[in-house]
């Protein structure tokens, strides 16, 4: 029986450390690491695994950027959940052109400009 391809996603914390995987196991051999664009393909094609590991990449430093705009930590963490509705109904509007970090930045900007 063949061994089944198993995929993998790096993120980083804080000064650019990896963060281990929980879901990593050691002695397989078949490991990918996902890139954004394959994450954003499985996102669009709703695959659970790809919208919970773009969440899990980006939500930290998007948080951050909430952070800046609202007035307390319950504000920032409300307008982070709705940019990720935003950004889940409106990913496959995503052209590429740019940065894609820099696409969800904007929308998290916009709608903490919305709210206040």
């Amino acid at each position: 029986m063949p061994e089944k391809e198993i995929f993998v996603y790096l993120s980083y914390g804080q000064h650019n450390r990896p963060v281990r995987n929980l879901n990593y196991k050691p002695g397989l051999s078949n490991l990918k690491i996902l890139t954004d664009a394959e994450l954003i393909r499985g996102w669009i094609e709703e695959n659970a695994f790809c919208q919970k590991s773009l969440f899990q990449r980006y939500a930290s430093s998007l948080l951050g950027v909430c952070h800046r705009y609202a007035r307390n930590k319950e504000d920032a963490e409300d307008i982070l959940q709705d940019a990720f509705m935003k950004i889940f109904n409106k990913m496959s509007q995503f052209k590429g052109d740019g940065s894609f970090e820099g696409w969800l930045r904007r929308i998290v900007v916009n709608t903490a400009l919305k709210k206040y």
